[in-house]
């Protein structure tokens, strides 16, 4: 398994984690609009997020739409993780 299939599992157990089911084959085209029910619910999901790969997102990241679908956020995880391997 490859790095970028690590992160969309992980991705897709923090969303099990917090009932909202995904399955693998379609990550590429959920929205998370159609799982996602209100503010509370969006907040547990970034917060799991950020324990989940250890990071933060920033405030300006912290928009619904950045979040809305799956491929995005695998982008925005992705950019993150790598911030934080060149900080290291």
């Amino acid at each position: 398994m490859d790095i970028n299939e690590k992160i969309i599992e992980d991705i897709i157990c923090v969303l099990n984690e917090n009932f909202i089911f995904i399955e693998k084959n379609d990550f590429e085209r959920a929205d998370l609009s159609n799982f996602i029910e209100d503010s509370l619910q969006f907040i547990s999901l970034v917060v799991a997020l950020e324990e989940m790969f250890a990071i933060e997102f920033p405030d300006e990241l912290l928009l619904y739409d950045n979040f809305k679908l799956l491929p995005d956020l695998y982008v925005l995880i992705d950019e993150l993780l790598k911030l934080k391997a060149r900080d290291s």
